[in-house]
């Protein structure tokens, strides 16, 4: 790594146990980042804005891992390695060049799984240099799913970017986390609890979904159903 560049490692804590979650890793201009956990399905589906439909299927091919890479060019992809060695991309759109962040771009959102159906972590904090952020879940808020937006963003004040979701939360109360990727590029990623008796939570307690975006004013995007 360059400079500057961090790998860094995003865990939950749960009961006295560390919970794979997120990396996120910056080689220059190029941004990746991807699952922790062994995932062994992904399939998709797409979201208009306002609402998605969600097709789960159990007869997906396995897949061995999935990457999302931001290319300085503007490229953003998601690349599946499958369990025969090979690869193919999915979800590829265009968007503006990296060096021309000068604000928060929202580069995911996530319905994740209730962190207590994480994969537990034993690997060392500093693997492969990795800095590591870890987040605490006690009581209810570990069996209740969580909707996470992530943004990369310069340094600078902003206005606080609009959620996708409708929420009667006041934005500025939304938990938040800053983790620096480079000298250049700062992770920014806030995190709402769902309701305890949400539907969801108990909807394939093994699935998280993804959604990502096209970089335009009026938001669609694919949205990624993903089994971990």
């Amino acid at each position: 790594m360059g400079y500057g560049e961090v790998r860094l490692r995003i865990l939950f804590a749960v009961d006295e146990k560390l919970k794979s979650f997120y990396w996120f890793e910056c080689k220059g201009e190029d941004l990746y980042w991807g699952a922790s956990g062994k995932i062994s399905q992904i399939s998709s589906s797409h979201f208009d804005g306002m609402s998605v439909t969600i097709k789960h299927s159990l007869s997906l091919e396995p897949i061995r891992s999935a990457k999302s890479s931001y290319h300085q060019s503007g490229e953003f992809h998601i690349k599946l390695s499958k369990e025969d060695g090979s690869s193919q991309y999915q979800s590829v759109m265009r968007w503006r060049e990296t060096c021309s962040i000068d604000k928060p771009l929202r580069i995911m959102a996530l319905v994740t799984k209730p962190p207590m159906h994480y994969d537990d972590y034993n690997r060392s904090l500093v693997r492969k240099g990795s800095r590591t952020g870890i987040i605490q879940f006690r009581d209810q808020s570990k069996t209740t799913r969580k909707y996470v937006e992530f943004f990369i963003t310069p340094e600078g004040t902003f206005p606080f970017p609009e959620l996708l979701i409708a929420t009667p939360a006041n934005i500025s109360d939304v938990p938040r986390f800053v983790y620096p990727l480079s000298s250049r590029y700062t992770l920014l990623m806030w995190m709402l609890d769902f309701p305890i008796h949400h539907a969801l939570n108990t909807w394939h307690p093994d699935v998280e979904m993804c959604f990502y975006m096209e970089d335009k004013e009026q938001t669609s995007a694919d949205a990624s159903i993903i089994t971990l």
